[in-house]
Formats: C-alpha cells, sequence, structure tokens
C-alpha cells in the first residue's frame, strides 16, 4: 500500500513496523522515550503511495475503490475531466495516508497540496490560504479545529466553480464544473433549507463555519457522502433545471443525507464500526423526513419507504440476516454499507417515533444530539437519551429491533358482532425461529400498532403473545380496516379482504400505502379467468377514476399502469379518452405513464400527439413520445426523430430518445444515423454514470434490434484494443459492454484479450466471465 521511507522526531530518526497488508495497515512507531500524555510531539512521516485506485470492473457506473482515484481524457472519453479524489470509508485511506482506522482514535487534520492552475483542491476544514506559486501552480491550505474520525478525510482535485450559498453566519460551497454553473445552481437551490431543517429537528445549529460538497467523475450513487464538511458526491447529482425537477426526489434526498452525516458521524461519532448504523440509519430517516416535509408526506411513503421495505425484506428473504448492532460481526466493510445499518435502522427509527409520539421524539433527538455533541457514543448513548428526556425506558425496543433478528408474520382476520355493536380483529403472529441461526433471533414482537377503521386510527399495544385480540364498539361494521396504518411496522401481513371491501379501501383510504395495496390485490383478482366481466368493469372503472383525482401523483401513475396491465389490445374509447385528457393536462410522470400506454396501440393516427409532446418541459415525457411514435411506424415519424435528435438538452437526453424511437420505428435510415452517432460519439465522463445518458449504448440498441450491430464492431473494437493500451479500467469494461451488446462473433477476441491480461485479477475476472456469458447467450440466441 505505502512505503514507509522515515520516521523522524525532531529530526531524529525513530524506529518504526510496518507491514503494508489490507488486513493490517497499521504504521508502528517507536518512540525514542516515555512521554507524558498531555505532552506534544511532532512527527515526520516520509512516505509514498503505492495503490492505484482503479475503477471497479464489476461497477462501471461507478465505484469507490481504495486510496486516490486518479482521472483523465481517454482516447475513449476525451470529455472526462482531469479530477483527482479519494475514497476513506471504511477502511481506505491507509492506502494514501498512514493513520489509525480505529474510530476511537479521532484527531484534527491539516491538508496542503499544490496543483497546476487552473485546478483547485476542496479538502476538510476550512481554507486557510490559497498560494499562486512563481511556476504556475497553487498551494491549497485546509485547516480542521474539531477532531473526527479518520475515515472522513477526503479531497477531491479538478478544474471547477464554486457556487456560493448563505444561511446565518454559514458558507456553503458547491464545487462543480464552469459550463454547468447554471445546472448547479438549479441543482442546489435547496440546500439552505436543508440545513435550517436539520438544525430544527435537532435543535443543534450547523455545527461548523462552512459547508462544502463537491461533485466528482465515477463515484458511485448514492456514495459514501459524509465526509467532514467537504463531502463527495457522483456529477450526476448535477441536473439543468428541467431534470431536476423530474428527479428533485432522488438527487436532493443524496444532498440531504451528505449534509445530515455532518451530524450523525461527525458532530456525534460511534465509538466503533458495530455502531455505524447511529451514522447511516439517521442520515437516512433525516432525508425521509425532509423529502415528507418538502413534497409532502406521500411521497416519502410512495418512494422513500418502499426502497427501504424492499431493501430489508429482500435481504430477509435472500437469507442475509443479521442484527442491526453486533460485535461479531467480521467483515467491517459489508457492515458499514448494508442494509441493516442503513435502512433497517432507519425503519426502526420510524417505529420508535411512533412508539414514543411526536412530541417525546422531539425531545429524545433533541436530548440525544444536545448531550453527545462532539462525542464518540454507542447505541446505549442513544437509549439513555431518550429515557432521560422521555422518563421511559426503550431497552425492550432495542432489543427486539436492533440487537436481535426477525421481523413479524402477522396473520389478521375481524369479526363484527351486529347484536352487541362491537369489531373484535384478531392478530395472530406465525413466525417461525431458525434453530440454525448464528444470530439472537425475537421470539415474539411487542409494540403500539395504528390501525385504521373506517375515518379513525386507533393505537393499540400488540403483546408477545401468539395471538392478540383487540374489541372496538361501533355502531355498525366498518366499510374500511386498515391494519397498521402507513405500514410503520417491519413486517409480513396477510390479511384477506372481499372484492367490496377492496373497492372501497382504493376509494377512500386516507393511507396512500392502503390505497395502493388495494391496487395490487385487485390486479390479481382482474387477472384471474374466473373473475366475471362486470367486475373487471367494476376494477377498471375504479382506476380510471384514481387516475383522475386529485390523489398523490404516484398512486395515479401507478394505478395508470395496472389498468394498462388489465386492459386487451384494442383498447376501448374510454382508456384513450382519458390517456389523451392526461397527456393534454397532467404532470410530467404521470403524462409519460399516458404516453407509454398509449403508445402500445401502434396506431399512427397518434402521431401528432406525439410529435407534440417533444415540446414538453420534461425529457420523461419526450422520450416516452418518442418511442410511442416509432412503433406507430407514421410516415412522419423518422423525420421528427432526426429533427428531435438535435434538440438541445440535458447530457443529450434528446439523442437517446431519438435513437430509441428510431429502434421502434424500424425505418432503415435509422442505420446510418446510429452508426453516425457511434462513430462520431466523443464519450464524456457521465457516458455510462447511468443508463439514462448513455447514448452509445442506445445507439448500439438501435442497431442491433436492425440485425447490423456488426457495422459498429470495428469502430467499438478499436476504442476498445486504445482502452487496454491506456489501462483504463472504466473505459476497457464501458466498451465491452458495447461489444457485448452488438453481438458480433468477432466480440470473442476482445474477451480473450482479456481473459489473458486479467489472469491474475480475480475481481475484475468476475466482470470479464460475466460479461462473456451474457455475450454467448445473445449469440446463440
Amino acid at each position: 500500500m505505502l512505503t514507509i521511507n522515515s520516521v523522524s522526531l525532531n529530526e531524529k530518526k525513530l524506529e518504526f513496523n510496518y507491514d503494508g497488508s489490507d488486513k493490517n495497515g497499521a504504521l508502528e512507531i517507536i518512540l525514542d522515550k516515555e512521554y507524558q500524555s498531555n505532552e506534544d510531539i511532532t512527527l515526520k512521516i516520509d512516505y509514498h503511495t503505492n495503490h492505484e485506485n482503479k475503477s471497479d470492473p464489476n461497477n462501471i457506473w461507478g465505484s469507490f475503490g481504495k486510496g486516490i482515484r486518479f482521472i483523465e481524457p481517454t482516447s475513449t472519453g476525451p470529455l472526462k475531466r482531469k479530477q483527482i479524489w479519494s475514497s476513506g470509508e471504511p477502511l481506505s485511506n491507509r492506502y494514501w495516508f498512514p493513520g489509525n482506522d480505529n474510530l476511537k482514535d479521532i484527531r484534527t487534520t491539516e491538508f496542503t497540496a499544490t496543483v497546476e492552475n487552473p485546478l483547485m483542491v476542496i479538502s476538510n476544514g476550512q481554507l486557510v490560504q490559497t498560494k499562486n506559486n512563481n511556476d504556475g501552480t497553487r498551494t491549497f491550505h485546509y485547516k480542521t479545529d474539531k477532531p473526527y474520525p479518520n475515515y472522513l478525510t477526503s479531497f477531491a482535485i479538478g478544474e471547477y466553480t464554486d457556487v456560493k450559498q448563505k444561511i446565518n453566519d454559514i458558507q456553503i460551497h458547491t464545487y462543480g464544473y464552469p459550463d454547468e454553473r447554471n445546472a448547479i445552481e438549479a441543482t442546489v437551490e435547496l440546500l439552505p433549507d436543508m440545513v435550517k431543517f436539520i438544525s430544527e429537528k435537532t435543535g443543534f445549529n450547523y455545527p461548523y463555519a462552512e459547508y462544502s460538497q463537491v461533485v466528482v467523475q465515477d463515484y458511485p450513487f448514492p456514495g459514501l457522502n459524509g465526509q467532514n464538511t467537504a463531502v463527495t458526491i457522483s456529477d450526476n447529482y448535477i441536473d439543468d433545471d428541467r431534470t431536476h425537477a423530474d428527479f428533485l426526489y432522488l438527487w436532493d434526498g443524496v444532498a440531504l443525507q451528505a449534509l445530515a452525516g455532518q451530524w450523525f458521524g461527525n458532530l456525534i461519532m460511534p465509538e466503533s464500526w458495530e455502531h455505524i448504523w447511529l451514522n447511516q440509519s439517521f442520515t437516512q430517516y433525516f432525508a425521509g423526513l425532509y423529502t415528507g416535509h418538502i413534497n409532502g408526506h406521500d411521497e416519502y411513503l410512495t418512494y422513500y419507504y418502499p426502497f427501504e421495505k424492499g431493501a430489508v425484506i429482500g435481504d430477509w428473504n435472500s437469507g442475509y440476516r443479521h442484527p442491526v448492532v453486533t460485535k461479531s460481526f467480521s467483515d467491517v466493510g459489508s457492515f458499514t454499507s448494508d442494509n441493516y445499518a442503513k435502512f433497517r435502522g432507519a425503519l426502526v427509527l420510524r417505529m420508535l417515533s411512533k412508539e414514543l409520539g411526536d412530541e417525546n421524539w422531539s425531545k429524545a433527538i433533541k436530548h440525544y444530539v444536545k448531550m453527545n455533541a462532539g462525542r464518540q457514543v454507542t447505541t446505549e448513548s442513544f437509549i439513555k437519551a431518550i429515557e432521560e428526556s422521555t422518563g421511559e425506558s426503550m431497552e425492550w425496543f432495542f432489543d427486539q429491533w436492533i440487537y436481535k433478528t426477525g421481523l413479524p408474520f402477522f396473520g389478521v382476520t375481524k369479526k363484527y358482532d351486529a347484536d352487541n355493536k362491537e369489531l373484535t380483529i384478531i392478530v395472530s403472529q406465525t413466525q417461525k425461529t431458525d434453530t440454525a441461526a448464528e444470530y439472537p433471533q425475537v421470539e415474539l414482537f411487542k409494540g403500539k400498532i395504528e390501525i385504521g377503521i373506517d375515518d379513525k386510527i386507533e393505537q393499540v399495544f400488540i403483546e408477545p403473545s401468539s395471538e392478540n385480540r383487540f374489541t372496538f364498539s361501533l355502531q355498525e361494521e366498518p366499510k374500511l380496516i386498515n391494519f397498521d396504518f402507513e405500514s410503520t411496522w417491519i413486517k409480513e401481513l396477510k390479511f384477506e379482504k372481499s372484492f367490496t371491501e377492496l373497492l372501497y379501501q382504493l376509494k377512500n383510504d386516507k393511507d396512500v400505502l392502503g390505497r395502493w395495496s388495494a391496487i395490487d390485490e385487485l390486479v390479481k383478482i382482474a387477472k384471474n379467468e374466473k373473475t366475471s366481466a362486470s367486475d373487471k368493469k367494476l376494477i377498471c372503472d375504479a382506476f380510471r377514476k384514481t387516475v383522475r383525482s386529485n390523489s398523490y401523483w404516484r398512486l395515479r401513475s401507478y394505478a395508470l399502469s395496472q389498468l394498462r396491465s388489465i386492459s386487451a389490445l384494442p383498447y376501448d374509447e374510454t382508456n384513450i379518452d382519458l390517456l389523451l385528457k392526461i397527456i393534454a393536462e397532467d404532470s410530467a410522470w404521470v403524462k409519460t405513464s399516458a404516453i407509454f400506454f398509449l403508445g402500445m396501440t401502434k396506431d399512427e393516427k397518434y402521431a401528432d400527439v406525439y410529435i407534440n409532446a417533444f415540446d414538453d418541459k420534461s425529457d420523461r415525457v419526450i422520450n416516452a413520445a418518442a418511442s410511442a411514435l416509432g412503433k406507430s411506424k407514421s410516415p412522419k415519424a423518422f423525420d421528427a426523430l432526426i429533427k428531435l435528435a438535435e434538440k438541445p438538452s440535458w447530457k443529450s437526453q434528446s439523442l437517446i430518445s431519438a435513437l430509441n424511437g428510431l429502434k421502434e420505428l424500424g425505418d432503415e435510415r435509422g442505420v446510418g444515423f446510429a452508426l453516425k452517432t457511434i462513430a462520431n460519439a466523443k464519450l464524456p465522463r457521465w457516458w455510462l454514470a447511468t443508463s439514462v445518458w448513455d447514448y452509445p449504448l442506445a445507439a448500439a440498441e438501435t442497431l442491433v434490434s436492425f440485425g447490423k450491430g456488426n457495422l459498429a464492431y470495428p469502430v467499438i473494437y478499436e476504442r476498445f484494443r486504445k482502452s487496454i493500451d491506456e489501462n483504463d479500467y472504466n473505459d476497457i469494461f464501458s466498451n465491452l459492454l458495447l461489444i457485448t451488446t452488438l453481438a458480433d462473433p468477432r466480440g470473442q477476441e476482445a474477451f480473450d484479450l482479456l481473459k489473458e491480461k486479467f489472469k491474475d485479477d480475480s475481481n475484475a475476472m468476475i466482470a470479464v466471465n460475466q460479461y462473456e456469458a451474457q455475450f454467448k447467450d445473445i449469440i446463440k440466441n
């Protein structure tokens, strides 16, 4: 990793031990005498790094790697930016400087770097000085004044513009690319409000004088971006105002998490790695809280929550199971980045807020932050803060959800006694413990849970029993019962409802997740061949009413997509009229869904509808319209799509849309256009950062749709050979993806070259073998 040339104290050389292994990486220094704990000494370490942080072949859209990443223009990507950046979490800073990765060893830092003009250096703390040197270089000097853990040290070097904002006395910097300044300003509009939001929720003002965020290439989404005072974020974070309007729910959440890390990770620091959830769950939780604040609570429920729950339940069902906190976890890297520390932890915090109630939860958070500011903490510190601020002991809660594994499987039934005017809800717990499990498990769960009964929400307490019964006095049988209102618990649920009850729930439930669930169940009924035509019509009518209601847009869009899934071609006039109204009047994502739906007709009479949609503000709408126009096979389509390709757009989105349309159109003239696109491509830094912006891949797929992938093969293979000579891993495997997509049998030579080049690199060989398997499957089929 490093070569240590010497260690000295006051010009006196000291003995040292350093094995440089991945497993240890520690530098042991033998001092010349015994020093007192309050004595200051200055050690000088002369060293250099031997480790080059290459892109991960298995993650060409971005990877952290270890240590320092160097990026510069290449033959494949001549528009790449010249950049250097570091990645530290959890144990990777040891690859570029001697340090102690033990979380208990917190310290301040001072960082000085000299770079050529016009490059800038961004690092932790405050910029103390920028010095212009006589040789055309500049020296940047940063210094922190509050101690923090080693893994949060970072820097980035590149050509940047500084977009400044301010809230109170706090200076906010966003370092982005000079040619994207307007887009940066559009992207970071909410940053000051985010600072205000977290400060108010924690009762603790932003703890540093300045806050910086810097964008870099080849950095994965969402990133480990809570570095001390200067966070690193993928440059895909920056969008123009149109694109950001479509994806604000995504990237604003990333920015919020990075900012929240200044409180949870830097101001309050975990004492050891098993308590890292106190960073990651709080930043995820606050991101969800903020999206609810700025976009409405239904945005959290329909976007953040399904993602969090899906990750947690997915791990559980796949057999990957461990407590949120455990001392027996051996792989620190996996433990700090897995779904338990982040997503399960965030869901647990949400449950805890419901368990304590809003007032006590607010007291607990503020007390926890105030009492532990500038300190290192464990989970017990959090438990103690809750009890001190609310008077409630939550040991049982943490034992159940943090220190043990498991989730409840609830079976729910109901009975209404008309004579006694009583509703009884019976809740059974049917989960089984795993006798072979490595970690302790919860046998039976307990806690508060909310039940929606018509227009009321009742809170009950689940006892740790195989069966719980709850009785409510009601004058008439309820039409709607929503067990676990807004799905607060991490759980599996079986609660069978009648057709009539599901229709009523879709129309009347105040919980958007309850309505979403009703859609899922109604789709199953509609797709059942035993369901009558009249019942199917009732379902379709209910979905159409939902789409045209004032419900949250994600629910309406989902209802529209499910209406499409149960509607047979040719579509009736009721559906067509609905789609045309949505396309004329609705918001971007619902309109996109409607255009996709209408495009399934493949009817050229709607060509003008699609062409008019090319003037929409949303590139999501434009992309859907281009594909729909292609499917229509309209005589107007080719010229309209070629014209669309020339329309200015953020990161070539118009070009991608046009290529997608040409792929659907099947007009042979599209071959020449796609081939020219590949031949003239000067691939920028973001060309494979996300498939949304990948126009070379879209062009390759268009050629393949015509059976003409072989025409582009010589061009791509030549770029591939140059990328091998330049040894740029990202370019090598990005070109390999294109070769795999083109499916030309000659592509086997590329795999043969890589198997020889990477025969001693097991990680790279995983990627080579996976691509080769895909390539052979495509060739065979």
